[in-house]
């Protein structure tokens, strides 16, 4: 009566022994699984070059309308007749642009008619920052050709530095707690700053006429 029920036990003890064997071999031989870092998009990549190219607002502006305007200092003039100060009885126009900006590429046909408009009482410097390619600034400004009828320059960036880094971009833009392109700055015959804004308004136009009529 006893021999049947100790085969029966025999028999469930040599399975649950290979049961378990099975179980402990598939789970050594089992690959871990690493969760993956998560890869950064085509788009967002773009997104952060962006960012880093843009000149970047400054916290609190701290050059205003009626403030002396700040020095130019440029690593070269691309075009026209190179501007480094102010001449007194003169107004000038400080524009600054990039050429990857479409408004900016609008407004040079615009910027060079006020520059014939208002010659030899005006001048007009355009200058090219947070260029992602600063060599590409020249051959943009002779493919332009007579749209862009005025002195052209490019801002002189620290050896190593960002191309938001340039001395015109914190010196200027970020100064005034501007962060968008194109943005200009009219100065009057005394030096100091009349205007600032979009060079596309009729406000800078307006501007001018009251700095430059007899």
């Amino acid at each position: 009566m006893l021999e049947l029920p100790m085969k029966y036990l025999l028999v469930l003890m040599t399975v649950a022994v290979f049961g378990f064997m099975s179980n402990a071999a598939f789970t050594a031989a089992e690959p871990k699984v690493t969760p993956s870092k998560s890869k950064i998009s085509a788009k967002e990549r773009r997104k952060i070059l962006d960012k880093a190219d843009k000149p970047s607002a400054a916290a609190k502006a701290v050059l205003k309308v009626g403030d002396p305007a700040p020095a130019i200092v440029l690593a070269k003039t691309v075009k026209g007749e190179p501007i480094n100060g102010f001449d007194r009885d003169q107004v000038f126009v400080v524009e600054f642009w990039v050429t990857w900006c479409g408004p900016s590429r609008e407004t040079i046909p615009h910027l060079t008619e006020l520059a014939k408009k208002f010659s030899g009482e005006a001048k007009f410097l355009g200058v090219s920052v947070a260029e992602r390619d600063p060599e590409a600034v020249a051959p943009f400004v002779a493919k332009m050709g007579d749209k862009m009828q005025y002195t052209v320059a490019t801002d002189r960036v620290p050896s190593g530095g960002k191309a938001a880094d340039g001395f015109m971009i914190k010196a200027w833009l970020q100064a005034a707690g501007l962060d968008g392109i194109p943005s200009a700055f009219v100065v009057d015959t005394d030096g100091k700053i009349a205007w600032i804004g979009s060079p596309a308004s009729p406000e800078m136009e307006a501007k001018i006429e009251e700095l430059t009529s007899k």
